[in-house]
């Protein structure tokens, strides 16, 4: 997987076994094999193995991933690292103990990455720049300040709060479109329903009578015509705009689109 990033994103799959504990799948999407052995974080008990996974499988996490986490996993990190900086851990041993929080294989070998770069010298935030699709640049210049000022964990802790305020923001947002959504869901269907049943038999009663139709009218016969005998176009538009979903979202959250919305 090739992310705007520019690194390549490799996939690999791990049993990992422990003594009295059923054996267990670790998925990694890592752009560096280096950083694979703080991405997999095996306790010392733990033994790891390499695994086959299926053909299903590797498409499926290749399909879901993006380097786009949820605010979810980007409060359990930082949230993760405050917690350990403040035990007196260093900024390496407190990624090493955080890359469990990371619940998709893809910002599992982020954080693994940001530990390889830190290792070869790079500070926290020149690492997390490394990725600005997953750390803004907000997060990114926040760290920096904090790492000049001495007070990292004080930044860690305001940008948890921030991401749980935007997360509570947005779900308050999501409950509010739900209306809107159902009307819009069932406007579709209404019109999907009329162009294969209501219109197509009207017009042909206008037709064996040779009546005058308006422009309008005739204007929604061809929309009609069009839902019914292309409707199957509907399925490769849906399946390009996922896959080229995180390009749909920088134009959707461009100033211009943003504008004629308001």
């Amino acid at each position: 997987m090739e992310t705007d990033s520019g690194l390549q994103f490799e996939f690999k799959s791990f049993w990992i076994e422990a003594p009295n504990q059923r054996k267990r799948i670790v998925n990694v999407l890592c752009p560096f094999p280096e950083a694979l052995a703080y991405a997999i974080h095996p306790a010392p008990d733990e033994h790891v193995s390499p695994r086959t996974a299926l053909f299903t499988e590797k498409l499926r996490c290749r399909l879901l991933a993006s380097e786009r986490p949820s605010r979810g996993e980007l409060v359990d990190f930082f949230e993760g690292l405050r917690r350990c900086l403040k035990i007196g851990l260093s900024v390496l041993e407190a990624i090493d103990m955080v890359v469990d929080s990371a619940k998709t294989p893809t910002f599992r070998g982020i954080i693994a990455t940001l530990h390889l770069k830190m290792r070869e010298g790079d500070t926290l935030s020149q690492a997390m720049g490394c990725f600005p699709k997953t750390f803004d640049a907000f997060m990114v210049a926040s760290v920096a300040a904090a790492e000049e000022a001495g007070n990292l964990p004080e930044a860690l802790d305001k940008l948890t709060f921030a991401l749980i305020q935007a997360n509570q923001l947005r779900k308050k947002l999501i409950s509010g479109m739900v209306y809107p959504a159902v009307v819009v869901l069932l406007g579709i269907g209404v019109v999907t329903l009329l162009s294969f049943t209501l219109i197509p038999a009207t017009f042909k009663n206008f037709s064996q009578f040779n009546a005058q139709i308006p422009w309008y009218s005739q204007a929604v016969a061809t929309a009609a015509t069009v839902i019914r005998n292309y409707w199957w176009l509907s399925v490769p538009a849906m399946a390009a705009g996922y896959l080229a979903r995180d390009r749909v979202i920088e134009i959707w959250k461009s100033r211009l689109i943003q504008r004629l919305l308001v």
